[in-house]
This record gives C-alpha cells, sequence and structure tokens, in this order.
C-alpha cells in the first residue's frame, strides 16, 4: 500500500555522528558526547552530568524542559555489536510531556494515547540516545514524533523490500548486497540467482535473518559476518576486524556496507554505503580494535614468488586493490585462478567499484 511504498523511499538518518563534538552548554566543559544529557526542546544545549545532577541551566532552557540521557560510549559500542538489540530496555523520555518509558514500543504506545494532538519542533529521544544526526535542514521533528516513530524506529516502518522482484515486504530471509548501494534480495530471488545490471554475482553478500530466528539460537550463533571486500564467509566481529587489518588495509577507498549494521538492523542504520572507510566504521562505530594479528609479510616481497619486490604492481587485478606482487607473476597466477593471492578476493573491474 502507499504507507509500506512511504517507508521504502523516506530519507531516514544514515548513522550515528559519532563525530561530533559536544560541549556543556552551562559549563563549558569539553567533549561530554558520552553520557550526557540533551535537550529534546531546545535547539542545542547539552549539559554534563555534573550540571544535570546539579539541576543547572540558563539562555532559554529551562528545568522543565523534557531532557534526553545519551547513551555512554561501552553501552553504545556494546549495542552496535548486538544482534538481539538492547535498545528496548533503554529509558526514553517523552519529548512531550517528559514521562520516561523504556523501548521504543512503550514509548510510542504512551504518545499514541496520552499524545493526540502532536507537536512540532522537538527532538526524538531514540535519535538523541544513539547520537543520531538529524536532517540537513533541522534538528527537529517537523512531522510528529509518532509519526517519527513509526516511520524510523520500528520494524514496520524499515519494512524490507526485494530489489529484484520489488517483493514487499520480505518477512523472511533477506540478502544484502555489500557492494551495491541498498540492494538486497528476497529467499526466492537469491537461491534463483537473479541478478541486475547493478548486482553483479561477484558481490559479497550479507544473509540477514529475521530477529526471531536470532532469538531462537541457543547459544546465539557468533560466526555469521561476510567480509565486504573479498567475500569470506563466517566472521565473528572481532575475526572481521582482524582479517581487515590485516589483509584489506589497503582499501581504504573502497566503499561498501557494514554486514554487522545490516545484521544488527541497528536503530541508526539506512544500511547505505559507508562514508568513511570500514575499519575506521568498525572503531568508530562498533569499538572494535585488531587484537593477535599475525605479523606481515615484509613489504619488498612478492607475495606469489616471494622474491624481492623492488616495486608493486601499477595495476590493480582485484577489487581488494591488493598489488603487492609481479606483473608477470600475476598474471601467471591468473591464467589458473581468477582471485587474489593474498585475501581470495575475486578479480573484477576495479574502476567501476570506485566510481
Amino acid at each position: 500500500g502507499n504507507e509500506l511504498s512511504e517507508a521504502r523511499f523516506s530519507p531516514i538518518p544514515i548513522m550515528a555522528d559519532v563525530y561530533k563534538a559536544v560541549d556543556c552548554s552551562f559549563c563549558h566543559e569539553k567533549d561530554i558526547k558520552w553520557g550526557r544529557f540533551e535537550c529534546l526542546v531546545c535547539t542545542d544545549y547539552n549539559l554534563c552530568r555534573k550540571c544535570y545532577d546539579g539541576e543547572q541551566y540558563g539562555g532559554s532552557h529551562r528545568l522543565y524542559h523534557p531532557t534526553q540521557p545519551v547513551l555512554d560510549k561501552e553501552a553504545f559500542f556494546e549495542l552496535t555489536k548486538s544482534i538481539l538489540k538492547p535498545e528496548d530496555d533503554v529509558d526514553l523520555c517523552c519529548p512531550l510531556c517528559g514521562q520516561r518509558k523504556v523501548g521504543v514500543a512503550k514509548l510510542l504506545q504512551h504518545c499514541l494515547l496520552k499524545h493526540p494532538v502532536d507537536a512540532d519542533r522537538i527532538k526524538c529521544p531514540v535519535c538523541v540516545t544513539f547520537c543520531i544526526p538529524q536532517s540537513q535542514d533541522s534538528v527537529f521533528v517537523y512531522k510528529g514524533i509518532t509519526n517519527h516513530l513509526q516511520r524510523h524506529h520500528t520494524e514496520r516502518g524499515l519494512a524490507f523490500f526485494c530489489d529484484t522482484c520489488d517483493k514487499a515486504p520480505i518477512t523472511r530471509n533477506r540478502y544484502m548486497c555489500l557492494i551495491c548501494d541498498e540492494y538486497g534480495q528476497c529467499d526466492d530471488c537469491f537461491k534463483g540467482k537473479r541478478l541486475d545490471k547493478k548486482h553483479l554475482p561477484y558481490h559479497p553478500v550479507q544473509v540477514v535473518l529475521p530477529k526471531e530466528d536470532y532469538v531462537a539460537q541457543n547459544p546465539l550463533r557468533e560466526t555469521i559476518y561476510r567480509c565486504p571486500f573479498c567475500g569470506e564467509p563466517d566472521f565473528s566481529a572481532t575475526d572481521l576486524t582482524n582479517h581487515c587489518h590485516e589483509l584489506h588495509l589497503n582499501c581504504r577507498e573502497l566503499r561498501v556496507i557494514c554486514p554487522i549494521c545490516a545484521v544488527c538492523r541497528l536503530p541508526f542504520a539506512e544500511y547505505s554505503l559507508l562514508k568513511d572507510s570500514f575499519v575506521d566504521h568498525l572503531e568508530n562505530y562498533h569499538g572494535l580494535l585488531p587484537t593477535g594479528l599475525k605479523p606481515k609479510s615484509g613489504p619488498n616481497e612478492c607475495v606469489i614468488c616471494l622474491l624481492e619486490l623492488a616495486h608493486p604492481s601499477g595495476e590493480y587485478y582485484f577489487r581488494c586493490l591488493h598489488n603487492n606482487f609481479h606483473d608477470q607473476c600475476v598474471q601467471k597466477w591468473l591464467s589458473t585462478n581468477p582471485t587474489c593471492p593474498v585475501c581470495r578476493a575475486n578479480r573484477a573491474f576495479v574502476r567501476v567499484l570506485l566510481e
């Protein structure tokens, strides 16, 4: 229906704005981005813990204004790595009356029952809690908080469509391409190997199960992520981080979709191509740093023949952008192997992927 079509194309925030610098609006303490308190009425008013507990205020801010606590850094990273989303247990402040409700569902129910006449120029407590940047035009919700919650923070509002057959919505497994910009397939199209002009067979694809299927797993399987560069499957979040730091640090210019964000269905994710590099995203949005990496081979050694390499290959043969081999070695390699000798990524037209 029209409601589902609107949900498909409505613009929503892309990623949590973890880079934004925030200072206390009262005592001017620097960098209080994590664990701060943000007014849901004022344009840009944030308090540190000390000023909030001391009931300090100034300017246009008043003590009776609804104020939402922002997650601390550890809680934020815990959320962004959780397949079974814990945001249902987060206290959310109603921007209309200041009452606190646990989880999006209870907040939405409260707003529908208590505030049938919605108000403009208020902030969404979910967006504030998870550091979600608002639209470029305004930091406020202008079409009402209930409409915003329904469209951007509920499973129905974020309904997924198959981009091959337009089946709507996908209720079972979804297959998310990690290369194409917002391209997902239903189970039938993926298993039937149906493609279109932009989605190609060598693109890494991340399977996303319905939430109830993850809930039913006991214990929860952790090795479910696929590398967006070479397509290798069955990584845990930590192992994926190690793998990318070990083999794909030279892929920073390639824009990909984060498989962790796709699987976790994070409340701030539109599943768009990342604007920053994937390894930076893993650190800044998921708190994932490499651990226990194996020592790398020398930078002046061809990975195929293991002889001295004066200069890396001047050509890029693979979408992973590895080029630490002699041209003659990789050309011989390609006569029998269609994948990268370093990470096993498929051969592809790199120039197209970089655009």
